[in-house]
């Protein structure tokens, strides 16, 4: 018995709740530096992995398999292919279908023992800022942890792992329209958004409503959350509004207002 509890310290120490840690079963994909002093790799998992439990987890288990190296980075994909062919990092000159696979990384896991860090992110949707690490949408959790980690997206107490990411509708943004769109859906079991509707819209100019109701609707069909328990209903309104004082003609600003409205702001294209 002392020996067991001394074997179930080690393992769980610095994990609190998630005593019992399952790690996910990864594939190395492509490596850029194995040396004595770093790692840098990429691995992917399935997309159902993602959820924190299961990555902070992961995260113990790579400490533990590369202890030797004084700095690890590792890029966690949701594809086989994306890991394979990507290198975690998105350069200017970026192909759209290099892009396309790079949105595919949900997950990054760092530890330095120079700088004393020990850390994984989160990265429900690519953006420059998450590339450049810690993007708006971003969870940082520093290891080892004490309690359960919360996301900074979630929506029914249940982390967003992946979106393709929203955007201001291009014809629509070109043409100066605004509006809102009110949807509603169930989140099934295993975290994929099901049965999307339209609620309620408002399009200004009147009859640009439906190019705003599509768009929100691929974009919360994409959606994809940590598992869960039971089925959850949401509604959530997408807020379409022009604004020329951002900074580049055609660019687009979106702040997660959650859980019920996400606010996307367009400078229209010259």
């Amino acid at each position: 018995m002392m020996r067991l509890a001394a074997v179930c310290l080690v393992l769980c120490s610095g994990i609190g709740a998630f005593a019992q840690c399952p790690t996910p079963r990864y594939r190395t994909g492509a490596t850029l530096a194995d040396s004595k002093a770093e790692l840098i790799m990429s691995i992917s998992i399935p997309l159902r992995e993602f959820a924190p439990s299961r990555l902070v987890c992961l995260a113990t288990s790579l400490k533990e398999r590369y202890r030797d190296r004084p700095s690890i980075i590792v890029s966690i994909f949701s594809s086989p292919e994306a890991a394979s062919n990507s290198i975690g990092v998105l350069l200017q000159e970026e192909t759209t279908a290099e892009v396309r696979m790079l949105a595919q990384m949900h997950g990054r896991y760092v530890f330095s023992s120079e700088r004393h860090e020990d850390y994984l992110e989160l990265i429900p949707v690519l953006t420059w800022q998450s590339n450049m690490w810690n993007g708006p949408y971003d969870t940082r959790i520093d290891l080892p942890i004490a309690a359960t980690p919360r996301c900074r997206v979630e929506i029914l107490q249940r982390c967003l792992i992946a979106s393709d990411g929203i955007d201001y509708p291009y014809e629509a943004l070109k043409r100066g329209a605004s509006g809102t769109v009110t949807l509603a859906g169930t989140v099934t079991r295993s975290g994929k958004i099901s049965h999307v509707r339209v609620v309620k819209t408002e399009s200004a100019p009147e009859g640009e409503a439906s190019l705003l109701a599509n768009a929100a609707a691929r974009d919360l069909s994409s959606w994809r959350l940590e598992p869960g328990r039971r089925h959850g209903v949401i509604q959530i309104t997408y807020l379409y509004a022009i604004d020329k004082s951002l900074p580049k003609r055609g660019h687009t600003d979106v702040r997660w207002v959650l859980p019920n409205e996400v606010a996307i702001r367009g400078n229209p294209p010259e």
